[in-house]
């Protein structure tokens, strides 16, 4: 080995040593670290490292390891000589391993009697039975004596906190303030005392006075802990939560016991991930207070975009529109001319609903336009999202919505968006229909049933659709009853007069329930900051990503034309004049290529040519390529997300800025959103549109409205 390479070591801390059957040494419980130690690395430096690791005072640890050839013996690291030694003696092992122990422990354990030693001592112990090997163990040593100083007094508190929950007592204080400290213990007449004062004019906190004997009796028998408060708890779990922000309660429990051998129960732990979370991310109210400031500073970093903010009569947060210039430009040169609207109820405390405007862009994918979180999901709300939306965009374009049956959108969208045509989602559509024939048939016969829904949906001929609804008949006269029910003109493409390019459902919030998911009990400002870091990389990704395209077609649709390419050669085709013809497969299709339409309906529906005109242009030797819409071209797609979404505020700041009451005295107070905290645990699953319109119940047998055949009594009548 290199003399002058240093050693990897494995630094054992927070558990215990226990011997084998054969004498060896091991080591159980606790946690592993690694450091690198060579000849100039000082005794000092190196505890410096093990402190940083231990998070706390080790001035009463000892530093032990084991000869490479004799793992029975014990050689104790105290100095300079004693740790260079350590390394001569280790050169050729790869990971010599150092133990971190309490000075003056007691003998080592055989492996086979640990757990009689641990169940059967009386002696006096410093924690409970179960904490043995728990972290906390290392806290015995957080106070040492009379002339220990602490940096302050904060230090000298938390200090104290540390050693009582290891020593398993509580206490209370006589005197606490910066200046002085003075605590004894809560047993009734327990001589257990501690004081400790400033060093001079110093914040520096000296013990003065410890009298470290207990006169009363102790409960050693309970794993709680009355110093076991919210923000220690806070203090423990910060890293965690800051890596996992959906780490579970019962998941810090259990952790909390498995490390510490303290048992919380479940609101003492989701207290401290609040307080965690609240440390991490800063006060909600700052949050809240920020959004003005927000609202016009991403405006002024990103102009011709639009954030609006409402608020109640109360000066509480009511709603927030917000639309990138980015997306905005991007659908009105780049995606078609078909709008998404959908609406989710969102996870965080303040409750609230998210609506989603969002578009498809030349290669069918996903594209936002605008979003907005509101109290809930009705037609005020809905009509003020529009309103926003309408104002954002500046194109002419007779636009297309499709969305769910909410009561709200049937009646905003054609106040708002007058000449417009609104379709409804077939997958809410049908899901709807599931749920109300959730007991009469199984999932297989539903299934069926939504397959052929979906077939008289994408019909083009009327004999088609007409087959389609037959055959829902045939498996439930009820579900054709129902389908019937709502209007063929708003989910059927034989019946709908506007464009909708063959998109029959909507998955936005599906496509964004991730970003959501990270901010799902984040403030209002923090959501619309994640969606913003999310959709600027969204648009990164996919223009560096249509830079390797050498197609005049975007991938998705240069497949979809190749398939109509491929099946024209077998078509037979007649020519009626120079721009109509006559195409022929099972049935008689005609095609006019000067109003790019053909019969079957399938040109108009895809924004491509169909098998019939591709067929007809072939006639004539031209491309199919040439009567393709812009919309699908790779040049569109890149036009699309050709603009940049510029950063606006530092929020992870917000928290720590000094002169925060002077920023926000300049803008207009945004109080917390007034909610009420529903019983319970806090859904997690997204809850669907609770205004849907509802059919009227009719009974199988009777056909009488407002009953099933449960309850019929015209059916009871001829059954008796």
């Amino acid at each position: 080995m290199d003399s002058e390479k240093p050693l990897v070591c494995v630094v054992y801390l927070g558990g215990s040593l226990v011997s084998d059957k054969d004498g060896s040494l091991s080591y159980t419980g606790g946690e592993a670290h690694l450091t690198d130690v060579d000849r100039e690395t000082t005794f000092e430096r190196f505890k410096s490292e093990i402190a940083e690791m231990h998070g706390g005072d080790i001035s009463g640890l000892a530093f032990k390891y084991a000869l490479p050839s004799n793992k029975r013996t014990l050689i104790t690291i105290s100095n300079d000589k004693d740790l260079k030694r350590m390394v001569d003696i280790n050169r050729d092992n790869s990971s010599p391993e150092i133990y971190v122990l309490a000075k003056g422990s007691g003998p080592l354990v055989p492996v086979n009697e640990t757990k009689t030693f641990q169940a059967e001592s009386s002696t006096p112990i410093a924690c409970n039975g179960d904490r043995l090997n728990k972290l906390s163990v290392l806290w015995e040593n957080s106070i040492t004596g009379v002339g220990q100083l602490f940096k302050d007094a904060l230090e000298f508190r938390e200090a104290l906190r540390k050693y009582a929950i290891a020593k398993n007592f509580g206490y209370k204080f006589v005197q606490n303030d910066r200046r002085r400290v003075t605590a004894k213990c809560k047993g009734e007449g327990c001589s257990w005392r501690i004081h400790g004062s400033r060093v001079s004019t110093t914040k520096i906190i000296k013990i003065r006075v410890f009298k470290d004997v207990h006169t009363c009796e102790r409960n050693v028998e309970t794993q709680s802990h009355p110093h076991v408060t919210r923000f220690w708890i806070a203090n423990v779990i910060k890293k965690k939560v800051q890596e996992d922000p959906d780490y579970k309660v019962s998941d810090i429990v259990k952790d909390i016991y498995q490390d510490y051998g303290l048992k919380l129960n479940y609101s003492q732990a989701w207290r401290g991930k609040e307080t965690a979370r609240e440390q991490l991310l800063g006060k909600d109210i700052d949050f809240y207070k920020q959004l003005p400031r927000y609202c016009e500073k991403l405006i002024d970093t990103n102009p011709g975009s639009i954030a609006t903010l409402a608020t109640t009569a109360e000066e509480r947060f009511h709603r927030l529109f917000v639309s990138f210039h980015a997306c905005i430009s991007g659908f009105e040169h780049g995606c078609r001319p078909l709008i998404f609207l959908d609406g989710t109820i969102l996870k965080s405390k303040y409750g609230g609903t998210l609506f989603v405007a969002a578009s498809v862009d030349a290669n069918d994918d996903i594209f936002p336009v605008a979003f907005a979180v509101v109290g809930q999901e009705d037609y005020d709300n809905w009509h003020w999202f529009l309103l926003q939306l309408k104002s954002a965009l500046s194109t002419s374009r007779l636009l297309t919505f499709v969305s769910d049956r909410h009561k709200g959108l049937q009646e905003a969208v054609p106040e708002v968006f007058e000449n417009c045509d609104h379709a409804f989602c077939l997958r809410y559509l049908t899901r709807n229909l599931k749920k109300e024939m959730m007991a009469a048939y199984s999932k297989e016969v539903k299934d069926v049933l939504v397959e052929l829904i979906f077939g008289a949906a994408r019909a083009s001929r009327t004999d088609e659709f007409h087959a389609c609804l037959e055959s829902i008949r045939s498996v439930s006269p009820e579900a054709a009853a129902w389908i019937m029910g709502v209007d063929p003109s708003r989910w059927a493409n034989l019946y709908f007069r506007g464009s909708r390019y063959n998109q029959m459902a909507t998955n936005v919030i599906e496509f964004i329930d991730s970003w959501i998911s990270k901010a799902c009990d984040f403030p209002v400002l923090k959501l619309v900051e994640v969606m913003r870091c999310e959709i600027t990389e969204l648009f990164r990704t996919r223009l560096e990503n249509s830079t390797k395209w050498n197609t005049s077609l975007t991938p998705k649709a240069e497949e979809k034309l190749h398939k109509e390419m491929d099946r024209a050669p077998l078509l037979s085709v007649s020519v009626s004049s120079a721009t109509v013809f006559e195409v022929i497969d099972d049935h008689i299709n005609k095609v006019d290529l000067e109003r790019w339409e053909c019969s079957c309906l399938n040109w108009k529906l895809m924004g491509l040519p169909c098998r019939h005109a591709i067929a007809a242009l072939n006639c004539i030797g031209q491309s199919a390529y040439e009567f393709c819409e812009r919309y699908f071209t790779s040049d569109c797609y890149r036009l699309t997300y050709s603009e940049t979404i510029n950063p606006v505020l530092d929020i992870d700041s917000i928290s720590s800025t000094t002169n925060m009451e002077m920023v926000v005295d300049s803008y207009p107070n945004v109080e917390l959103p007034k909610t009420r905290r529903l019983r319970g645990r806090p859904r997690k699953r997204r809850l669907e549109s609770q205004e849907i319109e509802k059919r009227t119940l009719l009974c199988s047998k009777c056909k009488g409205p407002g009953h099933n055949k449960t309850t019929c009594k015209a059916y009871a009548l001829t059954t008796t």
